[in-house]
């Protein structure tokens, strides 16, 4: 069984989607899974689950859920202020996905490209929905929402070692049009592009981010892209 709150929440046995209760229990399982696997008091889960006022029986309530949640088959202990959930969740899968991309890059390629396929996958949209009012979940979204950016990017490098590059140019060029202030992902273009032998190219899409940086931010390309421009235009073996 696992939790996900990579998008709305849900709990699944293996392919099957398994009903999480109403807006309260669903309220009640996101901020115990916000927990990451540890405790999470009671006086946080009321404040997952009403806010800032929450009403007299709220402890009660809580109880009541998480006797609901045990009966639907997840594992949930006692702690001695609150709830801990020992169902995994996607989160855990995901950033043992990542920490297994890293760790195979330089030795196990295909096996890199796997790891951060399977992470992605995970990714179905902004995380935590139900817990848009409690300020850790929104922070722990963002987190995870550029940890899921960061590693598109990073299988985009992984496959440009293993697949032909021209089979990359319009990946590559989607991942700029979704965010074209991540300046990484100008710099993997430039490589892309040059790679499948379209140096011109890649030296154009510089000039198209330097122009859209300095119209819409006022600022220069950083460090990075511009080096990746001098080894475009040096041809530097190292690319």
């Amino acid at each position: 069984m696992r939790v996900c709150v990579l998008g709305p929440l849900e709990v699944r046995e293996g392919s099957t989607l398994i009903a999480g209760g109403g807006k309260q229990q669903r309220r009640v399982l996101a901020g115990l899974a916000l927990g990451g696997g540890k405790g999470v008091s009671l006086f946080g889960l009321e404040t997952a689950t009403w806010g800032e006022e929450p009403p007299p029986t709220s402890r009660h309530t809580i109880a009541t859920h998480v006797l609901r949640l045990r009966a639907s088959g997840l594992a949930i202990t006692t702690t001695a202020d609150g709830y801990r959930l020992d169902t995994t969740t996607d989160v855990l899968e995901f950033e043992r996905a990542l920490k297994t991309a890293r760790d195979a890059v330089a030795i196990d390629t295909p096996r890199s490209i796997a790891a951060l396929l399977g992470a992605v996958h995970l990714y179905r949209s902004r995380p935590f929905p139900e817990l848009d009012h409690v300020p850790e979940a929104e922070v722990e979204a963002a987190r995870l929402e550029e940890l899921v950016e960061g590693a598109r990017e990073q299988l985009l490098r992984a496959q440009l070692a293993v697949e032909p590059a021209d089979d990359l140019v319009a990946p590559a060029r989607a991942l700029v049009a979704e965010q074209p202030f991540r300046e990484h992902r100008w710099e993997v273009l430039m490589l892309v592009l040059y790679r499948a032998g379209r140096q011109a190219e890649a030296l154009d899409v510089y000039a198209e981010a330097r122009a859209k940086l300095a119209d819409e931010l006022g600022v220069e390309p950083g460090p990075a892209l511009q080096r990746m421009q001098q080894a475009v235009l040096s041809q530097d073996p190292a690319l």
